[in-house]
């Protein structure tokens, strides 16, 4: 496909790039091109005064077709309301009565913006004094595209201090020749639809960069939070173990010492079932002592794992249930093998053994 040679203008309804630059596509290399600073209505009238061929990056309207001939839509573009963070309330056109509104000069919303009861409207050159103004507090509310607000935003630091609505404009970027120019139109069509899905993605990855690998990003700390979660896992694991083979040790210690005391209780009549509930509530009083005191360091060192946790808060009560239940159960389950054997106690051999 031979190239051919386009001056471009770019409209200011979208987010365009920064001036002095070229357009490199298949119909060729871009020449002369506004300011950004320019008025939209200045790229309108040397526009139709036949200085450019071409004009991006424009929204079709009623208006604009008496000038202008259109391809078809290319990208969509919305817009939202942005407002200073501790404004609430603002949802949609109806909520922006009273409040005095920033808006582009020469925007085609303008007229959508008054008919839904905006009654102030502060209007500036471009997006950019919109920002700057919103940095100086100047204004605090603005409806601008959202590409051009949030790149924007960002780019003076004061994201943090905005938010903005849902959805209350949605646009379709075109490109646009002189009414009755039929041929420079096709052309222009064409040579775009003509461009590759690789072309269009080196041309993206140009102006905007190469997107972060977010796959490996999170399996990467997918891959840390699983390592932290086994080695927790295992600490827990062991620290269990360890609970219930001393819990075991103390009461089958308990019930070794106590051996003649409770063969004594068993030939004067006392139940097996009463000797084993005596040896586990011996137990149960070294559990809750123990658990009291894990709670209490728990509670205290908690905020040092908070780093750890996904999705639960250090002091969650479900959490602390939990463990308490598991201990509690683990605790009894090694007290009930001493238990049983002391209510397997033959009285005879143990008073024969004292």
């Amino acid at each position: 496909m031979s190239k051919l040679r386009f001056r471009i203008s770019m409209s200011l309804d979208g987010f365009t790039a920064g001036p002095h630059q070229s357009v490199d596509h298949p119909l060729g290399t871009g020449g002369e091109k506004l300011h950004e600073w320019a008025f939209r209505l200045e790229a309108f009238r040397r526009m139709r005064a036949g200085e450019f061929d071409v004009i991006d990056s424009i929204v079709e309207t009623s208006k604009r077709q008496d000038y202008f001939d259109f391809t078809p839509a290319y990208t969509p573009v919305e817009a939202s309301i942005f407002f200073r963070k501790d404004i609430s309330g603002i949802t949609d056109l109806a909520s922006l009565k009273g409040f005095p509104v920033g808006a582009k000069n020469g925007d085609q919303h303008i007229e959508q913006l008054k008919a839904g009861g905006v009654t102030t409207l502060v209007l500036f050159q471009n997006n950019d004094a919109i920002i700057e103004a919103a940095k100086q507090h100047k204004i605090n509310v603005f409806v601008v595209d959202n590409p051009s607000a949030l790149y924007l935003l960002n780019k003076a630091g004061i994201e943090h201090e905005f938010r903005h609505s849902a959805r209350i404009f949605r646009d379709e970027l075109r490109r646009a020749v002189r009414k009755g120019d039929a041929i420079t139109l096709r052309t222009v069509s064409e040579g775009f639809a003509a461009i590759q899905p690789g072309e269009l993605k080196q041309i993206d990855e140009k102006w905007y960069g190469r997107t972060i690998n977010r796959i490996g990003v999170y399996l990467t700390y997918a891959g840390y939070a699983m390592a932290v979660a086994l080695l927790a896992g295992a600490f827990g694991t062991l620290g269990l173990l360890l609970a219930g083979l001393g819990l075991y040790g103390i009461t089958a210690y308990a019930v070794t010492v106590r051996r003649s005391e409770i063969g004594i209780r068993m030939a004067l009549g006392a139940l097996p079932s009463t000797v084993l509930l005596s040896v586990l509530g011996g137990a149960l009083v070294y559990m809750t002592i123990g658990l009291v005191i894990g709670v209490t360091i728990a509670v205290g060192l908690a905020e040092l794992v908070r780093g750890f946790l996904f999705e639960i808060q250090p002091h969650d009560p479900t959490v602390y249930a939990g463990v308490l239940t598991v201990l509690a159960m683990t605790g009894l389950a090694a007290a009930f093998l001493p238990a049983r054997r002391a209510a397997a106690i033959d009285p005879l051999v143990a008073l024969r053994a004292e």
